[in-house]
């Protein structure tokens, strides 16, 4: 798991700004959700693109719905359970509600 950290935090200080979408790097509030999802992306090499202009992400019911929508990438719930972690599940984007 460090080896990991470690492997997202050396992407993130290498090139910041290869993980914002265009359209959203000049300070939206959920531009950190943004840069996420475009970090799992790009691990997976795929493009994340921000939902519609129209779209709110901050009224959205799940903004990472919106996204995936947008992105035309399929999402899925999971629960992780137990050691999950030493598994190899590849990038995964979550948050606790």
């Amino acid at each position: 798991m460090d080896d990991t950290l470690g492997q997202l935090t050396a992407m993130v200080q290498q090139e910041p700004q290869s993980f914002i979408p265009e359209q959203t790097a000049s300070g939206s509030t959920d531009k950190a959700l943004l840069i996420a999802a475009g970090a799992v992306g790009r691990a997976q090499g795929i493009k994340i693109c921000p939902p519609a202009l129209s779209e709110d992400l901050s009224r959205c019911q799940d903004p990472i719905e919106a996204i995936a929508r947008a992105s035309r990438v399929r999402m899925r719930r999971l629960q992780l359970v137990d050691d999950w972690w030493k598994k190899g599940c590849g990038p995964l984007l979550g948050f606790c509600r």
